[in-house]
């Protein structure tokens, strides 16, 4: 397991921000990889997202969970996939907190790889979810800032 821990300020009030960051619509227009996301069987989410993996791009589908919700302060999101080259499981852990200036978000998650994708080194790992989750914040922020 990879436990990466990381900080965002946001120029979106806290409510905002945190409504956001629990409607999946916004995965889809925020993360240019991602086709579509609809509802799943379980009050879970399905994403179908272009990836690469082992070299080759490919269409894949991820679960999108968010579970222990107190807005607007707390979160967590869970991500599941499997691929061909392994299984991923993800739990972002995120805190939100007012900010002078918007929002001050802290996130702690945990990515656990098995299969191939196991054998990725943890610095590889770490440094791949930090540049998505630091693209997908500030993508975020810049679509809720256009659309305020």
């Amino acid at each position: 397991m990879v436990t990466i821990e990381g900080a965002h300020n946001s120029p979106i009030d806290r409510e905002r921000l945190f409504a956001a960051l629990t409607d999946p619509n916004n995965f889809e227009r925020a993360i240019a990889a991602c086709e579509r996301v609809e509802p799943g069987p379980d009050g879970d989410y399905l994403a179908q997202v272009n990836i690469e993996v082992l070299g080759g791009r490919r269409s894949q589908e991820v679960q999108l969970t968010f579970q222990e919700q107190t807005p607007p302060e707390h979160l967590v999101i869970v991500l599941k996939a499997t691929t061909p080259a392994g299984r991923v499981h993800g739990s972002f852990g995120i805190q939100l907190a007012p900010a002078p200036q918007g929002t001050h978000l802290e996130y702690q998650a945990e990515i656990t790889l098995s299969g191939v994708l196991g054998s990725l080194g943890p610095r590889l790992v770490e440094v791949t979810v930090t540049r998505f989750l630091n693209e997908f914040l500030g993508e975020l922020d810049q679509q809720l800032t256009s659309n305020a």
